[in-house]
This record gives C-alpha cells, sequence and structure tokens, in this order.
C-alpha cells in the first residue's frame, strides 16, 4: 500500500489498533490530519504512520523517564 493511499476512519483505527470512536476523536480534534469526501473523513496513509511514529516515540519516551526514575529511586520495574 503507498503511503498516498485513502483510508477511512474504520481502516485507519484498525492500523492504529485503537477503537474506531476514539480516532474519529483524534480526526477531530485536529491530532491528524484528513479531508471530506463528502460527510466521510478521509486520512492519507502517511499521515496515519507519522501519528503513530509520534505516539510510538512519546511511548518510549515516557518509559525511559520512568525508568530513570525508578533507577533514581532504587526500586526495581
Amino acid at each position: 500500500m503507498s503511503s498516498s493511499a485513502v483510508l477511512s476512519t474504520a481502516e485507519a483505527a484498525e492500523l492504529l489498533n485503537v477503537s474506531r470512536p476514539h480516532f474519529v476523536k483524534l480526526v477531530d480534534d485536529g491530532s491528524i490530519p484528513h479531508h471530506k469526501a463528502g460527510s466521510h473523513r478521509r486520512i492519507t496513509l502517511a499521515n496515519v504512520l507519522a501519528f503513530k511514529a509520534h505516539r510510538d516515540n512519546e511511548s518510549h519516551t515516557a518509559l525511559a523517564e520512568i525508568q530513570q526514575l525508578a533507577d533514581d529511586t532504587g526500586m526495581d520495574l
């Protein structure tokens, strides 16, 4: 599938492993760019993958901070 492929909200939600209603909230709050085809939201694969990469990076950063805090306080995780 090319990065210019256009996905429905259901397809994009499945790719991110989130519910469709949660994905729609992300789209509606501007976290993921989209366009409308009639009354349907359409999202490019590139935008979904960029959001996923950003989300994964934030998760890894948060986990590293938690691990550092645990190391600093002598806690085992």
